[in-house]
């Protein structure tokens, strides 16, 4: 086979690829953003202003999150960072 064609050949499977590539990935991402989404519907549904520390850890828990820092705990403000599979 000539260079031409050598070049030509992987160009264009290199582009195949990708062509197939690109749907999937864009799919992935929003597959990602719709647990993202249902994931924070069901925190405000279940996480309620007003309960003692002790409470937002234990329902926490028990929907599946992993707390992995406290940035603020003040009478009156407590904020935590929650990780859930791969999402934080």
């Amino acid at each position: 086979m000539s260079r031409y064609k050598t070049k030509k050949f992987l160009a264009t499977g290199l582009f195949g690829a990708l062509a197939f590539a690109v749907p999937t990935t864009s799919n992935a991402q929003a597959t990602d953003s719709l647990e993202w989404n249902q994931g924070q519907a069901e925190l405000q549904k279940e996480i309620v202003p007003g309960m003692a520390p002790n409470s937002y850890q234990r329902k926490l828990k028990n929907l599946g999150y992993k707390i992995t820092s406290t940035n603020y705990n003040n009478p009156d403000y407590l904020e935590y960072e929650v990780v859930k599979g791969d999402q934080t």
